[in-house]
């Protein structure tokens, strides 16, 4: 799907699929999460220069009782893992995801490497601890519930999607969540916008998307990450060098992407699953998309 200046101009899908029909985000549900935390600071119920509340952390006798909410979104905690998803099935990420009643509780054990805030590594671990921190910060539980069915998808008309919840029943921060391709386009709008729905009512707190897409300064010497969203920045690992540098997106293991393009008034929504690279590159994908719109000629 493909979205330009107001109009979806572009909209394909493969046999047995429809714009309705909700299909797995993969590491998207990262960036749902961070949208939630995003409406709780616009709701007041949320400082996220504040430490995290988290019981465990508030206990600890190590940097974990310092480390803000902040961090957590920023991905700068400094956990002591690796992702490794398929090379490992038994590692820290897929023991967390698939064996955990309570996911939160199993990742606030996970020890530190570095100082927080001082280093960056992509780890799921922030992401399900931030959903924990959201769903603390919500209220009850039925404003918990509130907060993600009625203040987040039916305002944004995201009306054909759902996140999977662990048997604690917090919804799970990492790889769960579901939503159809239009909803996920409604989803990269949301943040196109600035934070308001198509009915301009704000969703997210003001300057929120403005931080989302702000790198921190410990991801710049990697590859530019902001609020649990990938970014196109000038880094030495730029994602997409030939591509705007205001371009950010949320990221799927398999090639799930919604890529937001302030610059050129541009949303891309890509969904499916790509295991091999060689034979549908998704990058490449969005280069062509993008040169439609910014011709190099």
């Amino acid at each position: 799907m493909v979205h330009y200046k107001g109009n979806l101009i572009a909209e394909k899908y493969g046999e047995g699929f429809h714009g309705d029909l909700p299909l797995r985000g993969m590491s998207m549900t990262k960036s749902i999460i961070s949208a939630l935390a995003g409406i709780l600071v616009h709701q007041g119920k949320l400082d996220i220069h504040q430490t995290t509340g988290l019981p465990a952390y508030e206990n600890a006798k190590d940097a974990r009782k310092n480390i803000t909410i902040d961090q957590i979104l920023k991905m700068t905690a400094g956990y002591d893992y690796n992702e490794a998803y398929e090379s490992d099935p038994r590692n820290l990420l897929n023991t967390m995801l698939m064996t955990q009643g309570d996911m939160a509780d199993f990742a606030d054990d996970v020890p530190l490497r570095a100082t927080p805030g001082e280093t960056w590594d992509y780890q799921t671990v922030h992401s399900v601890l931030l959903s924990k921190i959201v769903r603390n910060h919500a209220g009850s539980f039925e404003e918990y519930l509130k907060l993600v069915h009625e203040d987040f998808f039916d305002r944004v008309g995201m009306h054909h999607s759902f996140l999977q919840a662990d048997a604690s029943g917090t919804f799970i921060g990492g790889a769960f969540a579901y939503a159809s391709p239009r909803d996920w386009m409604r989803f990269g709008l949301l943040y196109l916008n600035d934070g308001l729905n198509e009915n301009s009512e704000r969703i997210l707190a003001d300057d929120w998307v403005k931080y989302t897409n702000t790198p921190s300064a410990a991801s710049l010497k990697s590859r530019g990450y902001g609020a649990q969203f990938w970014l196109n920045a000038e880094t030495k690992n730029q994602w997409i060098p030939n591509a705007p540098a205001d371009m950010f997106a949320a990221k799927g293991h398999y090639g799930q992407y919604v890529v937001i393009v302030p610059s050129l008034d541009l949303v891309i929504v890509r969904l499916g699953q790509t295991y091999n690279t060689k034979a549908f590159d998704v990058d490449e994908f969005i280069v062509d998309i993008l040169d439609c719109f910014n011709p190099k000629n």
